[in-house]
């Protein structure tokens, strides 16, 4: 049997991994809300952590994207999919738009009790 106390330095290690990461990773409560952020997107989207802690997951993301992302959302509430890839357009704090590949996972793979947006790839749109 694995004592608390190794499972505690398990979890510390793994989160340590996961906020240093130089990957795009958001991972999201059950209502699809910020929940803990590495730096590289708060780099990348030039927010300060306070910013963004909160916010719905459509925040980042383009007023056409919005809906995009609120319908995938819907679906894995209500069980017609387990996890959805999308391709949607994501938008800095200063308004410049980008290309981002989505991926939407019910679980997170560290916690295993929240759901996760993983691995947005970054491709600027062309003006």
């Amino acid at each position: 049997m694995i004592s608390a106390g190794i499972l505690l330095g398990l979890f510390v290690g793994l989160y340590a991994v996961f906020t240093s990461l130089e990957w795009n990773i958001l991972q999201l409560d059950e209502n699809f809300r910020v929940e803990k952020t590495n730096s590289s997107i708060l780099k990348y989207f030039n927010y300060e952590k306070k910013e963004i802690i909160g916010k719905p997951i459509q925040f980042l993301f383009t007023e056409s994207s919005r809906n995009i992302i609120s319908n995938a959302i819907s679906q894995i509430k209500q069980k017609e999919k387990y996890k959805l890839d999308l391709e949607v357009e994501a938008q800095k704090k200063n308004g410049q738009a980008f290309q981002a590949f989505l991926n939407i996972s019910p679980k997170d793979i560290l916690t295993l009790n929240s759901r996760c947006i993983l691995d947005i790839n970054t491709v600027p749109l062309s003006e």
